[in-house]
C-alpha cells in the first residue's frame, strides 16, 4: 500500500475491526437539503422522478427510497443554484465539487416512464437519451441545480457491446 502514495495509519481507529460491521435491513440513511422553491422540486421528486412521499408540510417534503430517507426543506434565505454539472465517480461530465446523488429504480418500465416524463417536462438532462455505463444512465438537473443520476441496471446486460436507449 505505501508504494502506491496511501499514507499508513498506525492509530486504534484505522486498525482493522474484529468482525464486519452490518446494515440491518431495517437501517435507514437521512439525507436532508435546502432549496428556494419547494413546490418545484416537490414536483421534480414526486410527479416526474416518481417518489413516494412519506410526509409533506409547506417547509418540507420527505420520501423513501430503499435504504435512503430523503428530506427536502425549504430554505430561510436565497441558496445558490448552479448551472455546472456536478462530479461523480465514473463520468467525466462533472466540474463542481460539491454533493450529488443517485437513484436506482430496478423496473425496466418505471425507469422507462421516469425518462419519458422527463423529457416531456424539458428537465435539462446531460444526453438526451439515457446512457449505458455497465447500467442505464440518465443524468439530470433538479430545479435546486443539483446533480441526479437516474440508473437502471437490468438483470442481464443488453447484448450488444454498445446499447442504444430504445425508450
Amino acid at each position: 500500500m505505501a508504494g502506491r502514495g496511501l499514507l499508513r495509519c498506525e492509530s486504534d481507529c484505522c486498525r482493522p475491526m474484529k468482525s464486519e460491521p452490518t446494515m440491518s435491513k431495517n437501517d435507514r440513511f437521512f439525507l436532508y437539503i435546502h432549496c428556494n422553491n419547494l413546490s418545484e422540486m416537490r414536483r421534480f421528486y414526486t410527479k416526474l422522478i416518481g417518489l413516494s412521499e412519506i410526509y409533506a408540510s409547506d417547509q418540507a417534503v420527505g420520501y423513501h427510497h430503499g435504504s435512503v430517507q430523503f428530506t427536502i426543506l425549504s430554505a430561510t434565505e436565497d441558496l445558490p443554484v448552479t448551472q455546472k454539472w456536478h462530479r461523480q465517480p465514473g463520468w467525466s461530465g462533472g466540474v463542481v465539487p460539491t454533493p450529488s446523488w443517485s437513484f436506482e429504480f430496478s423496473d425496466p418500465a418505471f425507469f422507462r416512464d421516469m425518462i419519458e416524463r422527463l423529457c416531456g417536462a424539458r428537465v435539462r438532462s446531460f444526453d438526451a437519451v439515457p446512457q449505458w455505463v455497465g447500467y442505464w444512465s440518465f443524468v439530470v438537473k433538479d430545479p435546486a441545480g443539483n446533480t441526479v443520476e437516474l440508473t437502471h441496471a437490468p438483470i442481464e446486460a443488453p447484448g450488444d457491446d454498445e446499447p442504444k436507449w430504445e425508450g
